[in-house]
């Protein structure tokens, strides 16, 4: 298997499609992209797996039901911002 090179992507531009479609942050004045509280589990699974492919959808899910992955309650759904996912991804603390 060769490794290819590729460019370094811009977390608040990557978007995944399958069933559950996660699009580009949203843009709201005063507020970093990033930091937007839109991605439920399953979107914060295909935002990290279009970043790193080693991402599994068990890790989220064991992430969050361990509390590492803490998103808002809106509703009965949990939401979690792109920087969240990402500082629980990289090991970063928020």
């Amino acid at each position: 298997m060769s490794r290819q090179p590729h460019a370094a992507l811009d977390p608040a531009a990557v978007t995944a499609t399958e069933i559950i479609e996660v699009g580009p942050a949203p843009t709201i004045p005063g507020i970093d992209p990033l930091d937007v509280n839109d991605l439920s589990e399953p979107q914060v699974f295909l935002y990290l797996n279009a970043i790193n492919p080693h991402i599994t959808r068990r890790m989220v899910r064991d992430a969050v039901l361990r509390k590492e992955l803490r998103g808002v309650l809106r509703g009965r759904k949990h939401l979690f911002s792109r920087r969240v996912a990402l500082n629980w991804m990289t090991g970063s603390e928020a």
